[in-house]
C-alpha cells in the first residue's frame, strides 16, 4: 500500500507482546523454521553463485555464434509462427544475442526457491536483428522465438549443454523461453529473450495503442483502425523492461536489507498456495517481488524488518479490498531516475488514469508505462486477497503455537481444497476472441463469466483454475495465443445456506431493459412471478426436492452454459457420492423425510416424558444422544410399521426386523434417598425404569420395554431408548474414586459432546452431510470399530472452524470431505494435539494447558495415537485407547491416496469429473492391508444391503462352512405377507431392538485373540472382518493357559516346571476356532495376501 505524505508522521501501532514461556517457545520455534526455509532458498543461490563459471563459458559460445540466414518458414517454427499471424516472412538475418555472466544483475528475478532450480537470466536479441516497427503485428515474438531456436541448435552441438526444454514464461504463449541444462552445474539457466531499452518507442506501446492485425481482433472490421491491445502491448514491454525491473528490485532490497528473503518466503507461500498457475496469475515470482519493492521504496517497510515481517506486511496489503484496484503512479521518483541514469531515458509515462480502461487490476512499474498486472482478471485477484486474509487470520488464531509455520507454509495442500464446487467445461471449438487476449485467457474469461452470473449471489468467488503448461522438446509444441483449450476447470466458492437456494429473484417487472437482458440470460427457464411482499419480478425457479437441493448449481450452471456456450458439454459432480448415503431400500428423499419425522417425534416424547406425574421423579429434561440425532450417521432408521408408523410405510420385501435406537437421556429431579451401593443404585434406577415404562403405555398407549440398563420405547415410528439420569451420576462423573466413575464420565462426555456438535452443525448446513461422508469413508475402509463416531465427527469439526488454516470455510459436503481426508492424512499425530473449539470457547492459557497435558501424557508414554481434544473432551476420551498408532498410520496413508485420486478426477489426470466410479475408489479399501479376511453371512446380518460393492474383492472357492438349522434366523426382513398374517401387536415382541451381531463378534473376536490380532470392520454394513497379526513372525512367548489351544509347544515338555514353558502361536488353530466362534455368521476365512496374488 503506498506510504501517507513525507509531511505526515506515521503512527506506528504496536501489538502487546506474549512473553509467557510457551508463548516465547513457539516464537522461536517459529523462527527457527522461518530460517530453515530460507536455508533452502539460500543453498539454491549459493549453487547460483556457483554458476558463474558456467555462465563465462556460455557467453563465449554466445560470442563465437556465426550470423546466419534464416528461413521463416522452417520446418521447427513454421506452425507457431502461423499461429501468431506474424508478418515475418522470407530470410532474414540472425546475429548472436548477448548475455551478462553477472550473477547478482539478475538473481532478484529468479526462482530461487529449492523447488524451482534454474536461474533466469536475460537474453538481450540485438538491435541489427529488429526493426523500428518490429512491435507491431507479432513480429518482434516471431523474432524472438527465431533467435532462441538458433540459439538451441548452436547449444545443442556444445559439450558444456547436456539437456534444452521449452517453456511459456508464466504460460504466456507469447513469451517462450530456453531451459538449458548445463554439465556439472545443480541450476538449470532459463534464457529470457529480451530487446534493448531503445529497440522500440515505448510511446507507442502505450495502453491506448493499437498494435495488432485487425482480422485477429474479431471486434474490428477490415479497414477499421486496430483497437487498444494492451495486454499484447505489455508483454512486449515486459521484455523491454525486464532488466530495469531486476535492478529496481535490486534498489529495494538496498533500503530493506531483509527483503530478498520476505521475497522468498512470498514466492513460497505463493507457489503452496496454488497461485503461481495461469496467464493471469497474479502472485508470480516477479510480481510478488515488484509488490514488496513498491511497499520498500513508499516507506511501508521498515529497514529493521525481518523476513517474516515483510511477509506478513505484503500479504497484510494484498488482503486489503482496495489494493490493486486503481491505477497508482509507483510511490518513489527516485527509483526511475537512478534506473534511467543506466540506460536510455525513457519518454514521460502517460497520467495513471490511462489504464483505467484498459485492466482492472493495477501495478504500474517504475517507468509509469507498463501495467505489470494487465492481463490480471479479477476473479483471480479476489482469489488472491482471499488466500493472503485467510492466512493472515489463522496466523493471528494460532499466534504462540507450533503450527503457526504449517499454517503459513503447508507441505501439502492441493489447490482443490480452496474451492466447493467444481465444473469441466469441454469445447468444441475455440470462439474468436474479441481482444487482444489470447485463444486460452479469452474462453477462461468467457466461461468464467457466465459460472459468475449463473451463480449469483450464491457463490462468493469463482474462477477459471488453467492447467499449468508442461515443457517441450520442441518450440512447435508449445501452446500458442491461438491455441485453445479443449476443456476448461472452474472451482467456485460458494455459501453454505445461498447455495441452497431454489429461487433466484430478478429485476422488477416494470424495468422493461433489465427484464429484457434476464430473460435473454436464462431463457426459457425465466418466469414473471408474483412474490408475497405483492411485489411482481422476473424469477427462476428450480423444482427440486429437499434431497436434491444441494444439486440446483449445478443445474443452473451447466443450462448457461450450454445455452451460451454453443456444443459445449457440462460435467458437474455435487451429486457424485450421493449414491453412498442411499441405496434402494434406504432412498435419500426417505431418509431425509425420516429424519425430519423423528425430530418431531423426539419434540413430542419429551414434552410427554415431561408431562408425567405418575413417577417417584418426574423428568426434567429429555436429551438427544447418539449420531442418529445429530444427523451424523450414514444412513438414517426409517420409520417402523410395528413402531407406529403408518401401515403404508411397510416394503413389499418385507419389513425390518433389527430396529436401530434412538438414544434419549431422561434427566430426574433430584432426590437424596438414592442408595449408596452401587449395584442398590442400579437396581433402584432399573425399577424406576420399569415404573416409568408402565406409566408410559398406561397413560400415552405407547408400547415400551424396561430392562435394566435403559427403556425402549416404540413412538410415532422409531424405537427410543431411554437412559435414565441423575443428580448421582452426576456426582460420580466428577469423583474420580466413586464407583461407577468411567461410566458416569463417559456419559457426561456425550451430552457435552451432543451439545459440540449440534452447535457446530447449525453454523454451516454443509457439516452434518460432511460428517456423514466421512463415517461412510472410514467403516468403508474397515476402521469403524477402531474410530468411534464422535471421533470422527470431531475431526469434520476440525474442518469447519475458522481462521484455522489458510483455508475458507467449506460451503458444500464435498468440500469438507476434501478438508477431512486433508486433516487425517496430514496432521503430524505423533507431534501434535489437535484441538477443536469450534465456538472459541478457549482461552489462549486453556489451549496451552491441553497442549502441555498432552506433552506430559508423551512423556510417560500413555498419549493417545490420535490425540483429539475439545472443551467437551479435554482428555481425549473418545481416542484415549484407540486406535492404536498402526491404524492411524494406515488411515493417514489411505486419506492422502485417496485424496490425489480425487485430485486426479477434479483436474482431469484421471477419469471424469462427474463419472462415479472414480470418486467411489475412494471407498474400497485393499484388502492387501490385512493378512486373513472373515467373510460373513450376509443373511445374519441386519444391514448387510448397506455393504459397499467393493468390498467383496476376494475370490473364494466356495467352500463355506455349513450353516446349523439352529444357527438360522431371518434377521433383515420379515416377508410382508407374514406381517399382515400375524399382525403387528404380535410382531412387536419378535422385534429386535439395537441388536447387533457383528459388533458383539468383534466384541467376542477381542476378548479372545486381541493380543494376537488386530481385526477391522465396517460397522456401516459390511460383510467382511479383516484380520492382521500383530506380528508375522513367530515369537517364542510364555505359556498363557487362557489361550493353549492356539500355541506349540517349543521343545518337549519335561517334567519341570510348565510356567516356564516357551509356545509359539499356530496361526491355523486361531482360524478353525473362529470358525467355530459363531456358526452361521461366519462362512469362510480367506487368505487375502494369496487372494492378491502376495507370498
Amino acid at each position: 500500500m503506498d506510504s501517507a505524505p513525507a509531511a505526515k508522521r506515521r503512527k506506528v501501532v504496536t501489538s502487546p507482546v506474549d512473553l509467557t514461556p510457551e508463548a516465547l517457545t513457539a516464537t522461536t520455534l517459529l523462527q527457527l523454521q522461518v530460517e530453515g526455509l530460507l536455508q533452502e532458498a539460500q543453498l539454491v543461490l549459493d549453487e547460483a553463485e556457483a554458476l558463474e563459471p558456467f555462465l563465462r563459458k556460455l557467453a563465449k559460445i554466445f560470442k563465437k555464434l556465426p550470423a546466419t540466414e534464416v528461413n521463416s518458414t522452417c520446418a521447427e517454427s513454421d506452425g507457431y509462427l502461423k499461429a501468431l499471424h506474424s508478418d515475418l516472412k522470407g530470410t532474414w538475418t540472425c546475429r548472436a544475442p548477448n548475455i551478462t555472466p553477472n550473477i547478482r544483475a539478475v538473481i532478484f528475478h529468479s526462482h530461487v526457491v529449492a523447488t524451482c532450480k534454474w536461474l533466469d537470466m536475460a537474453v538481450e536479441v540485438p538491435s541489427s536483428c529488429l526493426h523500428e516497427k518490429d512491435y507491431r503485428r507479432h513480429l518482434y515474438h516471431a523474432k524472438k522465438a527465431m533467435v532462441l531456436l538458433e540459439v538451441a541448435k548452436h547449444l545443442g552441438k556444445s559439450k558444456l549443454v547436456v539437456a534444452q526444454e521449452w517453456q511459456l514464461v508464466n504460460d504466456d504463449p507469447r513469451r517462450p523461453a530456453l531451459l538449458i541444462k548445463l554439465a556439472g552445474s545443480p541450476i538449470a539457466v532459463r534464457l529470457l529473450p529480451c530487446p534493448a531499452v531503445d529497440a522500440f518507442q515505448i510511446s507507442k506501446l502505450g495502453p491506448s495503442r493499437g498494435n495488432l492485425r485487425p482480422k485477429i481482433m474479431a471486434a474490428a472490421a477490415d479497414g477499421q483502425p486496430a483497437p487498444p491491445s494492451p495486454i499484447y502491448n505489455a508483454s512486449v514491454l515486459q521484455d523491454i523492461l525486464m532488466r530495469e525491473h531486476s535492478e529496481t528490485i535490486q534498489q529495494a532490497c538496498k533500503l530493506v536489507p531483509a527483503l530478498a528473503n520476505g521475497i522468498a518466503l512470498l514466492k513460497v507461500w505463493a507457489e503452496r498456495q496454488g497461485l503461481q498457475a495461469g496467464q493471469d496469475a497474479l502472485c508470480t515470482g516477479l510480481l510478488l517481488s515488484m509488490m514488496a519493492a513498491r511497499q520498500a521504496f513508499a516507506g511501508s517497510l521498515n529497514p529493521a524488518m525481518s523476513a517474516y515481517q515483510i511477509f506478513k506486511a505484503v500479504l497484510a496489503a494484498l488482503a486489503q479490498p482496495n489494493y490493486l484496484t486503481k491505477p497508482v503512479a509507483w510511490p518513489s521518483k527516485k527509483a526511475q531516475d537512478d534506473t534511467q541514469k543506466q540506460g536510455p531515458a525513457l519518454p514521460q509515462p502517460p497520467n495513471p488514469s490511462a489504464f483505467k480502461q484498459s485492466a482492472a487490476v493495477f501495478l504500474l512499474d517504475p517507468s509509469g508505462w507498463l501495467n505489470l498486472t494487465a492481463a490480471v482478471s479479477t476473479s483471480v485477484l479476489a482469489h488472491a486477497r482471499s488466500c493472503a486474509h485467510q492466512t493472515l487470520a489463522a496466523l493471528e488464531k494460532r499466534s504462540g503455537e507450533d503450527v503457526a509455520f504449517d499454517v503459513a507454509f503447508p507441505d501439502f495442500l492441493p489447490s482443490i481444497l480452496q474451492f466447493d464446487l467444481f465444473y469441466r467445461v469441454h469445447l468444441p471449438t475455440a470462439a474468436a476472441t474479441a481482444s487482444d487476449q489470447t485463444a486460452a485467457s479469452a474462453a477462461y474469461a468467457q466461461a468464467e463469466q457466465l459460472v459468475r452470473r449463473a451463480l449469483g449471489t450464491r457463490a462468493r468467488l469463482v474462477r477459471a483454475l488453467p492447467a499449468a503448461c508442461p515443457p517441450c522438446t520442441s518450440l512447435g509444441g508449445l501452446p500458442t495465443p491461438t491455441s485453445a483449450p479443449s476443456s476448461i476447470l472452474i472451482g467456485a466458492q460458494v455459501d453454505s445456506t445461498a447455495v441452497l437456494r431454489v429461487l433466484d429473484k430478478g429485476p422488477a417487472g416494470q424495468d422493461a431493459a433489465a427484464c429484457k437482458a434476464f430473460r435473454s440470460f436464462w431463457g426459457d427457464k425465466a418466469e414473471l412471478r408474483r412474490f408475497p411482499d405483492g411485489t411482481i419480478a422476473e424469477a427462476v425457479v428450480w423444482d427440486a426436492s429437499p434431497s436434491q437441493r444441494h444439486l440446483i448449481a449445478d443445474w443452473a450452471v451447466k443450462w448457461i452454459l450450454e445455452r451460451h456456450m454453443q456444443g459445449a458439454e457440462v460435467e458437474a459432480c455435487s451429486g457424485v457420492l450421493d449414491g453412498l448415503l442411499q441405496n434402494a431400500a434406504e432412498p435419500a428423499e426417505q431418509q431425509l423425510a425420516a429424519s425430519r419425522q423423528l425430530g418431531a417425534a423426539t419434540e413430542k416424547l419429551g414434552k410427554q416424558l415431561r408431562a408425567l406425574t405418575a413417577t417417584a421423579l418426574r423428568v426434567i429434561a429429555v436429551q438427544p444422544l447418539g449420531a442418529i440425532s445429530r444427523h451424523t450417521a450414514s444412513f438414517h432408521p426409517l420409520p417402523h410399521p410395528a413402531a407406529g408408523a403408518a401401515e403404508s410405510a411397510a416394503a413389499q420385501q418385507g419389513m425390518p426386523r433389527c430396529l436401530e435406537p434412538v438414544e434419549l437421556l431422561v434427566r430426574l429431579e433430584g432426590s437424596g434417598k438414592w442408595p449408596d451401593q452401587l449395584e442398590a443404585y442400579n437396581m433402584t434406577k432399573a425399577a424406576m425404569g420399569v415404573q416409568l415404562a408402565d406409566v408410559l403405555q398406561s397413560s400415552y398407549g405407547l408400547h415400551a420395554r424396561a430392562s435394566r440398563e435403559c427403556i425402549d420405547v416404540f413412538a410415532d415410528g422409531f424405537t427410543f431408548r431411554l437412559i435414565l439420569h441423575s443428580s448421582r451420576d452426576e456426582a460420580m462423573a466428577v469423583r474420580p474414586e466413586a464407583p461407577g466413575h468411567a461410566d458416569a464420565q463417559r456419559l457426561a462426555a456425550r451430552l457435552a459432546h451432543q451439545g459440540l456438535v449440534m452447535g457446530a452443525a447449525g453454523q454451516n448446513s454443509a457439516w452434518a452431510p460432511t460428517a456423514r461422508l466421512a463415517s461412510r469413508w472410514v467403516n468403508a475402509h474397515m476402521a469403524g470399530n477402531h474410530i468411534c463416531a464422535e471421533a470422527v465427527e470431531l475431526l469434520v469439526a476440525a474442518c469447519f472452524m475458522p481462521a484455522t488454516s489458510s483455508l475458507p470455510l467449506p460451503g458444500t459436503s464435498l468440500a469438507g470431505f476434501l478438508r477431512f481426508l486433508h486433516l487425517l492424512g496430514t496432521h503430524p499425530w505423533s507431534i501434535q494435539a489437535l484441538i477443536v473449539d469450534p465456538a472459541a470457547d478457549l482461552t489462549r492459557e486453556a489451549r496451552q494447558a491441553l497442549l502441555a497435558d498432552h506433552e506430559a501424557l508423551k512423556q510417560e508414554g500413555v498419549a493417545p495415537a490420535l490425540p483429539i481434544y475439545s472443551p467437551a473432551d479435554p482428555m481425549s476420551i473418545w481416542t484415549r485407547s484407540q486406535p492404536s498408532k498402526a491404524v492411524v498410520q494406515r488411515l493417514g496413508k489411505l486419506a492422502i491416496q485417496s485424496l490425489q485420486t480425487l485430485q486426479g478426477a477434479i483436474e482431469g489426470k484421471a477419469g471424469s469429473l462427474a463419472e462415479p466410479a472414480a470418486w467411489h475408489a475412494i471407498f474400497a479399501t485393499p484388502l492387501q492391508d490385512f493378512d486373513e479376511a472373515i467373510l460373513l453371512n450376509p443373511v445374519g446380518l441386519p444391514h448387510s444391503h448397506r455393504a459397499l460393492p467393493a468390498m467383496t474383492q476376494l475370490e473364494l472357492d466356495g467352500s463355506h462352512a455349513a450353516v446349523p438349522h439352529q444357527a438360522q434366523a431371518v434377521l433383515q426382513h420379515i416377508p410382508a405377507d407374514v406381517a399382515r398374517r400375524r399382525g403387528m401387536q404380535k410382531l412387536r415382541g419378535d422385534l429386535l431392538v439395537g441388536f447387533d451381531p457383528l459388533g458383539m463378534l468383534l466384541t467376542e473376536l477381542g476378548k479372545r485373540f486381541g493380543h494376537m490380532v488386530d481385526f477391522g470392520a465396517d460397522l456401516t454394513g459390511g460383510t467382511l472382518v479383516g484380520m492382521r497379526w500383530k506380528t508375522r513372525k513367530p515369537q517364542l512367548a510364555a505359556l498363557d493357559v487362557a489361550a493353549s489351544y492356539a500355541v506349540m509347544p517349543a521343545a518337549d515338555i519335561s517334567d519341570g516346571d510348565t510356567a516356564a514353558l516357551q509356545v509359539s502361536l499356530q496361526t491355523t488353530a486361531v482360524l478353525q476356532d473362529i470358525q467355530l466362534l459363531c456358526p452361521g455368521l461366519v462362512l469362510t476365512i480367506a487368505d487375502t495376501q494369496l487372494a492378491n496374488g502376495r507370498d
